[in-house]
């Protein structure tokens, strides 16, 4: 939470949840990324991988990880132990072993009854997620999500701020120009 204060741009805070999500559980690869209104894709700004691990960052189809659409909707924790034997991602299974990931969690983040964002994090052989580290990262994408929002309410404030600034110039200046007018044809009779 202390280093995601410090982080003042959506891409800082994705990077920095990543790096300590991946090196915290000991994994392959670590993202989170932003769900779009209709649950399909996600867009990952950046990751985090272990040296030459495979990179999730850019936009992806969901349903390049298997059938998972229904869980990420409702905001259900995506626990994928062995993409060979689990019936979500059968179908996708040489697929992500070719990315390579034989394993994944995507944790998914719900906001005002919608999903809007996941943390995602992928080892290449098949392994067992423990019940902890689970509720880890459900408290990382958490957190992250209060982060990002916190980041994009400090932008909308300062576009905020400098729109009224401008108008207030632009409010002063034709102040300014009536004044001058009104001035222009008077005589000063003292």
């Amino acid at each position: 939470g202390d280093v995601l204060r410090d982080c003042h741009d959506a891409a800082a805070v994705a990077q920095v949840a990543s790096t300590l999500v991946g090196e915290t559980l000991d994994v392959a690869g670590a993202g989170f990324g932003r769900i779009d209104a209709t649950t399909t894709q996600i867009e990952i700004e950046s990751d985090w991988t272990r040296l030459g691990g495979p990179m999730l960052a850019g936009r992806r189809a969901l349903a390049e990880f298997g059938a998972l659409h229904g869980p990420i909707e409702r905001g259900e924790a995506v626990v994928v132990r062995d993409v060979q034997t689990d019936s979500r991602t059968l179908e996708r299974a040489d697929a992500l072993l070719a990315m390579p990931i034989g394993a994944f969690v995507i944790v998914p983040v719900r906001r005002d009854g919608r999903t809007v964002s996941a943390v995602l994090v992928h080892d290449p052989a098949p392994r067992r997620w423990r019940p902890e580290e689970i509720v880890f990262l459900r408290k990382v994408a958490d957190r992250v999500e209060v982060g990002m929002a916190q980041v994009e309410s400090e932008t909308r404030q300062t576009l905020l701020i400098q729109e009224l600034a401008h108008r207030l110039k632009n409010t002063l200046s034709m102040v300014q120009a009536i004044a001058s007018q009104t001035l222009r044809g008077s005589v000063d009779r003292s």
